[in-house]
């Protein structure tokens, strides 16, 4: 006999009962692999951050690339301005 013939249940302890699909492996028989999900979740979560970081970073370096053609900019600009004044010189 199944479950809802039993003599003395109700129908709303039946219903309470846990199923499971016929087919799908239990939780207890996958073992590892069923907390494979989790591991997989926090490793993109690690990459997620990681490219933040890498984001940051990549910020920096833009900035002092700029830093750095600013002052070459000054730097040519003031050659430029020495080799005028040279040139009376000569």
């Amino acid at each position: 006999m199944d479950d809802a013939g039993e003599a003395g249940d109700r129908a709303g302890r039946v219903a309470r009962r846990p199923q499971r699909a016929r087919g799908l492996p239990r939780a207890r028989d996958l073992g590892d692999a069923h907390y494979g999900w989790r591991d997989q979740l926090l490793e993109a979560g690690r990459e997620r951050f990681a490219g933040k970081e890498e984001r940051a970073s990549e910020r920096d370096l833009r900035r002092k690339i700029a830093a750095l053609e600013r002052t070459l900019g000054k730097k040519s600009y003031e050659l430029e301005i020495a080799e005028k004044a040279l040139a009376g010189w000569e």
